[in-house]
């Protein structure tokens, strides 16, 4: 990188529209920079013990050498660049369909986990590349499954992982979800048929992580997880298998308990003696726990209604387990559900079903007129999930539609795959201890874009001082709607307006301008935003040319 040792810093401070009390924030920004390709993306981002900033930027080359690597660098708190070093996943002829499937770092080591198929070993390898505090690199090899092994097992194509995941742009997603193309409970252009059958997850204390392979047998389906310490040492391997019929066992997610001992996992059950259930979804979800030497079982009951997809969360010895129901079907959404259990899963501790209220849905349509029905809501998918100190808990979903269009012929060089994404409405609450919703709002967006353009759009939240925020891409001009609503608009990617939203305590927001595109005309990254500390980073891209920005509240 060249020109990175000059800095621009401005402070700005604004004034919250309506009655709410001053916020003064700050924006500081790194010179422009370029980098040998044009195309990265944050994929991790940590303050060491020195209080230097180590960011890591996942991109990816074409030409007559296509590839992938990370920029891993180091800043000041004042955005002035200190080291960098270029990790490229380069491999012999004989490592074919190399990927990287998570990048985390501990104790001020960053390990970048990949996997690849060996012709020499014929097995599929997954290793660890690891980045020590002075960017020297070592390798250390955490398992490998022959051929013979795996056909053992059942289905697993490197091959065809490899192509599905050259689709999208990796960007590190640690959730744990397990993207299954047997999934019927999201629309086909909600989530497209890109299973990845490659999973990991790291636990909040970053003291373990786990990779999970997606296997497909005859009759069955299969989860192969290997746990590891932070030091790379194996915990233990498991095989969790579960029966198929017409292809509805659904593998949704896997977690990693808070002490690093232990799995958890979620997943959809259609079961046979749920055929002559009269109301709600004909299916039960399995919360199972899995150690060393035992697996344990809890079944989680959508009772009268319909539930697509939830979402695990390990905090301390509790696990909560979040989604939107119906009364309707599995993808058109009325309403949050809520499940609490401990660690040991002993019973469902907490069960609550809170419709959406009446400010949530005049938020989103408009006056409720007495006996007029509402649009159920459709494709949300969660985003993020905070808890204060009381366990309250803040969580944020999307409406999000992703459609695919093809041309060419085959896999590889000779087809082409073009992904369109659309973000549209935020949907936001606050839950007690007890499951119950103190408020839900709508934000109203209207937001689209295809392939790499997406990062672009969507949103970057963070809770501070008993309220969210929401930083925001949107047009010149936010819309105006009827009965007073607003809503954030399509955007051009070089020409946005950065936003901050926020919700205050008791679920009124309001809403500022922080950047215009006149001030930054470097567009932002605004959905791959990381926050440190109650900061907020964003990396932003035109052309080659790169900026970092750091806000704080």
């Amino acid at each position: 990188m060249v020109n990175k040792t000059a800095l621009l810093l401005f402070l700005l401070c604004f004034s919250w529209l309506g009655n709410a009390q001053n916020t003064p924030f700050s924006v500081e920004k790194s010179a422009l920079f370029k980098d040998e390709y044009k195309q990265s993306v944050f994929v991790l981002a940590e303050k060491d013990t020195s209080g230097d900033l180590i960011f890591a930027r996942y991109y990816e080359s074409g030409g007559l050498t296509p590839g992938d690597g990370l920029y891993i660098e180091k800043y000041g708190s004042d955005l002035k660049l200190k080291k960098e070093f270029d990790f490229k996943t380069d491999h012999p002829n004989s490592e074919k369909y190399n990927m990287i499937v998570g990048v985390f770092s501990a104790s001020n080591i960053i390990h970048i986990i990949e996997i690849y198929y060996d012709l020499d070993q014929k097995a599929v390898v997954c290793r660890s590349n690891n980045i020590d505090a002075n960017f020297k690199a070592s390798r250390k090899e955490l398992f490998s499954l022959s051929v013979k092994e795996l056909q053992d097992l059942g289905s697993f194509s490197m091959q065809q992982i490899f192509f599905d995941r050259s689709k999208e742009m990796w960007s590190n997603n640690l959730s744990g979800e397990i993207k299954s193309e047997t999934d019927l409970s999201r629309p086909e252009s909600t989530f497209p048929r890109i299973p990845f059958n490659i999973s990991m997850v790291v636990n909040e204390s970053k003291t373990a992580f786990a990779v999970a392979l997606d296997i497909k047998q005859t009759k069955s389906k299969m989860l192969k997880m290997y746990l590891f310490d932070s030091n790379l040492k194996l915990k233990f391997d498991a095989d969790l298998t579960r029966e198929q019929k017409d292809e509805k066992y659904i593998f949704q997610n896997i977690q990693v308990a808070g002490d690093g001992n232990s799995l958890c996992f979620l997943g959809k059950s259609y079961d046979e003696s749920l055929r002559k259930k009269e109301t709600g979804g004909k299916y039960f979800f399995e919360l199972i726990q899995i150690t060393a030497s035992n697996q344990k079982i809890l079944k989680i009951d959508p009772e009268s209604h319909f539930i697509g997809y939830l979402k695990p969360i390990i905090r301390g010895q509790e696990i909560y387990c979040l989604g939107f129901f119906s009364d309707l079907n599995d993808s058109n959404y009325t309403g949050i559900c809520y499940f609490k259990t401990n660690i040991g899963l002993n019973a469902v501790e907490k069960t609550k079903f809170n419709p959406f209220s009446k400010r949530l849905i005049s938020d989103k349509y408009g006056a409720i007129k007495e006996g007029k029905k509402y649009k159920a809501l459709t494709n949300l998918v969660f985003r993020n999930v905070s808890f204060t100190e009381n366990q309250d808990l803040y969580l944020s979903a999307e409406e999000e539609e992703i459609t695919t269009s093809s041309s060419g012929v085959g896999v590889g060089v000779g087809s082409k795959t073009k992904l369109t994404y659309e973000y549209d409405d935020i949907i936001s609450a606050k839950l007690n201890a007890d499951g119950e919703v103190l408020w839900d709002r709508c934000i109203n967006k209207n937001q689209h874009r295809s392939d790499e353009d997406n990062f672009y759009i969507s949103y970057t939240s963070m809770v501070k001082n008993n309220a969210l925020y929401f930083f925001i891409n949107a047009d010149e001009k936010v819309k105006t709607l009827n009965d007073g609503r607003i809503e954030f608009g399509q955007v051009s990617k070089d020409k946005s307006n950065l936003n901050v939203l926020r919700i205050d305590a008791s679920g009124d927001f309001d809403h500022q301008e922080i950047l215009n595109n006149i001030d930054n005309p470097i567009p932002l990254m605004v959905s791959k935003g990381i926050v440190i500390d109650n900061v907020v980073y964003f990396l932003g891209r035109k052309g080659k040319e790169k900026q970092l920005l750091k806000i704080t509240l």
